[in-house]
């Protein structure tokens, strides 16, 4: 009612201010937890689509999301402003705190790409890591991210972390045609371990007409002095 009287009468600004000393009383603290959010949100929603006051909508939500932190009303209403400010930090900070708030996993997926998009933007590696973990960890099945991961892996030069990814998209191939690159990668990554004469062996099941990837597999028994292999 309030809201459709400050429209009717144009008096947002009025309207403001009298929400605003309201939340702000002595006695606020006193109030429900969802009534004094409900508050917060509305006098940051006046601010903001009403009067052009971001800097000021951007101090209430997070009020709010200080007394609530897994408000989304709140947390989506701050993602907006920042986003149509540019502040891409502050961004990817709501966003993460969204990602770990959100339970239905497209929507989860798509804010933690966000993270990842903003954080590689920015130069931080580790944060787009980071973020493309936090899909592949909720969901194992996810190639993409997978791929991304893999993507940025060679970037940093994380051998470890690379090899682990590429089994793991390995298991999600569509096809031998696909699987076999992943294999190759991790053959050629792993080729002074053990684990190199598992992964040429899964090229040439792969590819039986593969001579090249024979002939590795060949020199990946030599070098383990598996004999009998080599015979073979």
């Amino acid at each position: 009612e309030t809201e459709r009287l400050a429209d009717r009468l144009g008096q947002w600004r009025e309207t403001a201010a009298r929400v605003d000393s309201i939340v702000h009383a002595p006695d606020a603290l006193e109030r429900a937890t969802d009534v004094q959010v409900g508050l917060l949100v509305f006098l940051g929603s006046i601010l903001r689509q009403r009067l052009g006051h971001n800097d000021d909508a951007i101090t209430i939500y997070r009020a709010a999301l200080q007394i609530a932190p897994d408000s989304l009303e709140a947390i989506d209403a701050l993602i907006a402003i920042l986003r149509q400010k540019g502040d891409w930090h502050a961004l990817a900070d709501v966003l993460r705190q969204r990602g770990r708030i959100v339970q239905e996993l497209p929507d989860k997926r798509a804010t933690f790409a966000e993270v990842a998009e903003l954080a590689e933007r920015a130069g931080d590696l580790p944060g787009a890591i980071d973020a493309w973990r936090q899909i592949t960890d909720e969901d194992d099945a996810d190639r993409d991210a997978l791929d991304q991961l893999a993507r940025l892996y060679r970037q940093t030069g994380d051998r470890g972390a690379l090899v682990d990814t590429l089994t793991r998209a390995a298991r999600l191939a569509s096809s031998p045609a696909d699987e076999k690159p992943l294999r190759m990668g991790i053959a050629q990554l792993d080729a002074e371990t053990p684990r190199c004469v598992a992964a040429w062996q899964a090229v040439v099941y792969l590819d039986p007409d593969d001579t090249s990837a024979r002939t590795k597999l060949e020199a990946a028994h030599w070098r383990n002095s598996d004999w009998i292999a080599v015979s073979a």
